[in-house]
């Protein structure tokens, strides 16, 4: 019975101890440090990024996706003291699935999406449980392998304090539809949205599918024009080579007929004198001879000049073909470029502190102007404000607002995050949502031209945004780039190291580029950039 009664002991104890055992797997996997929360469960072919914040408080990434909606969260390591990460606004400017630092003994950084040009990224690394970068922020490995597939050029990037979620708010004034284009169906893009089975705005009807369904075939006609001018150019090459020999054949005419007259006035002059009998009777027979074979020297050259003339016309006919068809191909392919171009969304960008306006669409500067800003020497607080799909069953898009502070005019001084109890894990930080009331004081305060807002809201699709600061676009901001605001107040050594050293190359753990704002870099990346025009 002893025995027993050990037995049944041990065995509630192997139970107990297995309990504590899975418990603890169960909590490591739903926040293991070096995986992201929810991995297990990857989201629905729909839900596609179109927002990032990143908190460094929290030391956390919150990915949001186009209707708006939280879907995918990580721990991660930004920058540590003296190469912090910089807070503020950011995009993908380039992916690399296999990158390596050329600065930092060669190191490994996997999955990297780089924020800007001089070293700051996205990328897998260690994560120790806190800020230990150079300046990028690191991402636990399998979250980085699955959101590099998830990702795109130009998805937007918020860099904060702390994290802070977006709050839905209403359709900014100066993106509504004016009145006076209702006649006009097409005038705005996402007016005519249908709504798709999914659950998601959109689909075959809506105009972003349409203007998608546009790239393809104006693609193609951009290959078939590039087959044909190839084709072109390559007759108009042979047609040019083939000038060369009826030339040379020209000039082979030409000589034998200036010989055989030459020989015929020798004979003439030795038959005019007086000179030897055989002497004379050659030159007679040179004589007699030269007519006949005179006119056929001569009918040869005329024969050769026909032809030269000829192959000349041909060349020049080939040639015009192959400029007509190289202009068609230009043409063609700026007009495959454009219908991309219109797939893209717009960037504006407002500053109080240069009191202007500016407009971006596929990275590419399209105008700036002056704008005006009510109280123009008070805070406006930062804002980065994104359009996304339609709701089920209605034309207007939805709209959502992150700042990058709790309160966006009075900012408080940093809190380092809570310290976890001995033995303990540290309690989460609680999210805080942006003060809806806030962003509608700043957009109140804008006073923005009726013809440019109109000229803004022909352009604005699912993905397109409004950001609104007190600080200026960065010197990051440039070819290849989105906008890059960084904050003035708050740490920069992630980015004001590079600045200052402002070495030929520049990097952070990540960047392989010269310095130059990809005026004088190699390796231009992909996706970025491309379009030097638009209507």
């Amino acid at each position: 019975m002893t025995a027993c009664r050990t037995l049944t002991a041990l065995a509630g104890l192997l139970v107990v101890a297995y309990g504590t055992f899975c418990a603890d797997a169960l909590a490591q996997q739903r926040w293991p440090r070096n995986e992201a929360r929810g991995a297990s469960a990857p989201p629905p072919p729909k839900q596609i990024p179109m927002l990032a914040v990143v908190g460094l408080r929290e030391q956390r990434i919150t990915l949001y996706d186009r209707t708006g909606a939280e879907m995918l969260q990580s721990p991660v390591s930004s920058g540590s003291t003296g190469y912090e990460t910089p807070p503020g606004i950011f995009s993908i400017v380039q992916k690399n699935v296999e990158h390596h630092s050329n600065l930092y003994d060669d190191a490994s950084m996997p999955f990297m999406q780089r924020l800007t040009w001089t070293g700051i990224a996205l990328h897998a690394g260690e994560l120790p449980g806190y800020a230990a970068s150079h300046g990028c922020v690191r991402l636990p490995y399998n979250f980085a392998d699955r959101l590099f597939g998830l990702t795109s050029i130009g998805m937007r990037v918020v860099v904060a304090r702390e994290g802070i979620a977006p709050v839905a708010i209403d359709e900014p004034e100066m993106f509504r539809r004016d009145p006076a284009m209702a006649a006009d169906p097409d005038a705005r893009h996402v007016q005519l949205a249908s709504a798709r089975p999914d659950g998601v705005a959109g689909g075959e009807d809506s105009p972003t599918a349409r203007l998608e369904a546009r790239v393809g075939p104006l693609a193609a006609a951009a290959t078939a024009a590039a087959t044909r001018s190839r084709e072109m150019r390559a007759l108009a090459t042979r047609a040019k080579s083939a000038v060369t020999p009826a030339e040379r054949a020209l000039r082979q005419a030409e000589s034998a007929l200036g010989k055989l007259e030459a020989d015929l006035a020798a004979a003439e002059k030795v038959l005019a004198g007086s000179a030897p009998q055989k002497r004379l009777d050659a030159a007679q027979k040179v004589k007699d001879a030269a007519p006949e074979r005179i006119e056929a020297a001569r009918v040869a050259r005329d024969k050769a000049q026909d032809e030269v003339k000829s192959k000349q016309d041909a060349a020049r006919v080939a040639e015009e073909k192959a400029a007509e068809a190289a202009y068609a191909h230009t043409q063609a392919m700026e007009a495959a470029e454009k219908a991309k171009l219109d797939t893209s969304p717009v960037s504006v960008f407002i500053s109080r502190k240069t009191q202007r306006l500016y407009v971006r669409k596929a990275f590419h500067p399209l105008w700036e102007a002056p704008v005006l800003i009510r109280d123009a020497d008070k805070p406006i607080g930062t804002f980065v404000l994104t359009a996304h799909e339609p709701a089920v069953g209605t034309r207007d898009l939805r709209w959502s607002a992150v700042s990058l502070y709790r309160n966006p005019t009075e900012i408080e001084p940093a809190q380092p995050p809570p310290k976890p109890a001995k033995g303990k894990r540290a309690a989460p930080i609680e999210t805080p949502v942006t003060d809806v009331a806030a962003v509608e004081r700043a957009l109140a305060r804008l006073d923005i031209p009726r013809d440019m807002a109109a000229r803004i809201s022909r352009i604005v699709l699912p993905g397109s945004s409004l950001i609104i600061s007190d600080e200026p676009p960065h010197l990051e901001t440039g070819k290849d780039t989105d906008f890059v605001v960084i904050m003035s107040g708050e740490p920069q050594g992630g980015i004001a190291i590079r600045e200052r050293a402002k070495p030929e190359r520049s990097d952070d753990d990540d960047d392989n580029y010269y310095w130059g704002g990809g005026n004088n870099r190699r390796n231009k990346p992909s996706g970025g950039g491309g379009f030097f025009w638009f209507n």
